[in-house]
């Protein structure tokens, strides 16, 4: 990455949402959000293990740290128009970006009530809309869960397809699980 990544990124035409990046600090309300959507979330693979800001912490902190040496793009996906204040829905990353094969990973989640509204489609653009911008790549992948079909319609429609790769997602806990890989064009 050329530059360091905004704090904000509005997103075109949906003036009630807009992208936040990621703060150390975000580990409260994360560990709030999973709480209340702990059923919802059922099929991210990331929080299942997620119940203390303690179990939370880590997996900010890595994530902040891989923004800062330029290899992760994570946002907060905020909801809300003044006088109201924007509160987050979800969060959107580019993560285990590898400038030599000049492919990033897609990755997405969000609370139950702002699911069906088209919130992850305008977030994952827009960050995409950036990253072809600050990053020189050529190919997106997803990693998606077996039987997250909300992930799957959603990669669809971003243009992905899924390929015969699988990987393996280690999980907070140390535990890893099996995910197949979805990929398009940057």
């Amino acid at each position: 990455m050329t530059n360091r990544p905004p704090v904000f990124l509005d997103i075109p035409n949906r003036p009630e949402l807009r992208l936040r990046k990621a703060a150390r600090s975000d580990a409260f309300a994360l560990v709030k959000l999973v709480a209340d959507n702990r059923e919802h979330l059922k099929p991210q693979i990331w929080t299942h293990d997620l119940r203390t800001p303690l179990d939370v912490q880590p997996h900010v902190n890595h994530m902040v740290a891989n923004m800062e040496a330029g290899n992760c793009l994570q946002y907060r996906i905020l909801k809300g128009v003044e006088p109201v204040f924007p509160h987050m829905v979800g969060t959107v990353t580019l993560h285990s970006y590898s400038p030599e094969a000049r492919q990033a990973y897609l990755g997405y989640w969000l609370t139950e009530d702002a699911t069906g509204k088209g919130v992850a489609s305008a977030a994952s653009r827009r960050l995409l809309e950036y990253a072809s911008e600050a990053w020189d790549l050529e190919r997106i992948n997803l990693n998606i869960a077996p039987g997250n079909v909300a992930s799957e319609r959603l990669a669809t429609r971003l243009g992905a397809s899924v390929t015969d790769e699988v990987n393996y997602e280690r999980l907070p806990s140390g535990r890893t699980q099996e995910v197949r890989i979805w990929s398009m064009p940057a």
